[in-house]
């Protein structure tokens, strides 16, 4: 494992490129000859993974969420319903 400086360097310069285009690289063969930017590389690029993941379960459960409360309150009247702001 690098130091954090040239990780960090490193990481920069993966967001710079963009995920597809440092896939693609690594998949290729040619891209990345450092083994330790190599490793560095597939970390970062399961780091984006893992955020994006996390993205889509708060917005699933914020939709989830949002349904319910609309669901509980469709028959009720709106004065009387605890969830009146979803109106």
């Amino acid at each position: 494992m690098a130091e954090p400086e040239v990780e960090a360097a490193w990481r920069a310069e993966f967001k710079r490129i963009g995920e597809n285009q440092l896939r693609d690289a690594l998949n290729s063969g040619a891209g990345i000859a450092d083994e330790p930017k190599r490793q560095a590389a597939f970390r970062w690029l399961g780091d984006e993974a893992a955020e994006r993941r996390e993205e889509k379960t708060y917005h699933y459960d914020y939709v989830r969420w949002t349904f319910c409360c609309r669901y509980r309150c469709r028959d009720r009247r709106p004065y009387r319903c605890r969830f009146n702001f979803l109106y």
